[in-house]
């Protein structure tokens, strides 16, 4: 729609002083901020602008995505004059400069699909010298589109891409905190305007409890089958790639991009794992008052290196190695070895011996006789800090003889026993162990004992 600059002007000074007519606005559907259109709906938009300095013209049509204009009426409610209008499109005029209160234009849309329905102005905003402003825009005005049914048919349409944490390849730390600088919110997701309500919310998640007896506040309630809204995975291996630096998260190198981890994730060239669920799971909170959705998880400390992904899941159960949930909201991280490293603690405290023979006389470890023959059971106990104890072995030698296995003899079973005060105050977990060894013949006897946290081909164990 090319209109040369000199004909513009002229009519504007031909037409300052005219009123512009207006036209009647029928089924007008009021719809107030953050309340979602349902297809079909139509809607009045005002076509508006913004600008460093005074506008003199405006030239534009609308544009509109996942909508139809129904009418176009310029200079509605505005000090511009209408030089020209039609159906789709508007040329204004103001002698003096029009402000940005101004309505240049009220546009009637339909919406016609699911989804955001955008409509924004498409031209060129002119200053007293005919050129245009540099700075100067349409403002884009946004809604939220539904189908018949209020409460969305698609739990992913509820939530916008995450924000405010660091995107891989950036190097988070193990056992360091990840809440953003200055925020006690690592990652946040914002609520979309059709599922900014308690009911909504819980026909995807389930009963949700208010926080601190404010109803705009929820949060997912932690002692149903259904607990958790938001799990941490790690990406144990990638196809293509090698398994180690995969689970390093190749410190010091440039890394994997959060989309190169995303478009590998959707071709199901990975493998995930919540190696701990209940450590990798978190609540969701819903802050209805500034309609994001956020982990309640400020302070979380990764504690095995390697690439993840953080979801927001529905109904996700808390149910052993199981990350095979419907992703509502994602992103990708790294992370890499801490600068001041707090490794995992495994700690075998103790080890004891009990003897047995024929007989039924017991012995002491340290106390066997040479030429002993009979059953040797051995206990160790345990401590860890960061991971629980699943694995302990036992390595059991007569003189030269290994009456072991050759990679040490499991214990036949784990049982979770009690820490002292101090071993709780510092974070520990106490388990205990045994395996009973059969032996004869005559030499000195050595024992040792070691205990792991075993993580797919990755062992961590206290020394023996």
């Amino acid at each position: 729609m090319p209109k040369l600059k000199i004909l513009l002007f002229s009519i504007l000074f031909l037409i300052a002083g005219i009123t512009v007519l207006f036209f009647s606005s029928n089924n007008y559907k009021q719809v107030l901020a953050g309340d979602p259109l349902k297809v079909g709906d139509e809607v009045d938009v005002q076509i508006k602008f913004t600008s460093p300095k005074k506008i003199v013209s405006a030239e534009f049509q609308v544009k509109i995505n996942n909508g139809q204009l129904v009418n176009l009426r310029c200079a509605e409610g505005s000090t511009f004059s209408k030089t020209y209008g039609d159906a789709t499109s508007c040329l204004l005029g103001h002698f003096e400069g029009g402000s940005m209160t101004d309505i240049l234009a009220v546009a009637r849309i339909k919406a016609t699909a699911v989804g955001d329905l955008k409509v924004i102005g498409d031209g060129v905003l002119y200053d007293l010298d005919g050129n245009d402003v540099t700075g100067a825009s349409y403002i884009q005005v946004l809604f939220s589109v539904v189908g018949d049914n209020p409460n969305p048919v698609d739990p992913a349409s509820c939530f916008g891409a995450p924000t405010l944490y660091q995107k891989s390849p950036y190097e988070y730390k193990v056992n360091q905190s990840m809440s953003a600088s200055g925020s006690n919110d690592w990652v946040s997701f914002p609520i979309n305007s059709q599922c900014r309500n308690k009911q909504v919310l819980e026909n995807i998640f389930g009963s949700l409890d208010e926080v601190s007896n404010n109803p705009k506040v929820l949060i997912t309630r932690p002692n149903q089958e259904f607990q958790y809204g938001f799990t941490f995975n790690r990406i144990v291996a990638i196809q293509g790639y090698n398994t180690d630096e995969i689970k390093a998260g190749e410190p010091g190198k440039p890394g994997l991009s959060e989309q190169q981890l995303n478009d590998l994730h959707q071709a199901g060239k990975d493998t995930q794992s919540i190696e701990n669920c209940d450590y990798n799971a978190a609540q969701l909170v819903f802050d209805l008052e500034n309609n994001v959705a956020k982990p309640n998880m400020a302070d979380y400390k990764p504690v095995a290196t390697g690439y993840y992904q953080f979801d927001i899941t529905a109904k996700f159960k808390c149910d052993g190695n199981n990350p095979n949930q419907q992703s509502l909201g994602a992103g990708f991280v790294r992370v890499t070895g801490s600068d001041n490293p707090n490794p995992v603690d495994v700690v075998c405290k103790s080890l004891v011996g009990i003897a047995r023979d024929s007989a039924g006389t017991t012995f002491e470890l340290n106390g066997l006789p040479k030429d002993f023959v009979g059953k040797v059971t051995l206990t160790c106990e345990g401590k860890s800090k960061g991971k629980d104890i699943n694995f302990i072995s036992f390595e059991f030698k007569k003189g030269t003889t290994l009456i072991s296995q050759p990679n040490g003899t499991p214990a036949d079973s784990i049982i979770s026993t009690e820490c002292s005060p101090e071993e709780k105050a510092g974070g520990y977990k106490c388990v205990i162990g045994s395996a009973t060894f059969e032996i004869s013949g005559s030499g000195d006897y050595a024992a040792s004992s070691k205990v792991c946290i075993v993580e797919e081909s990755i062992k961590t164990c206290s020394p023996k």
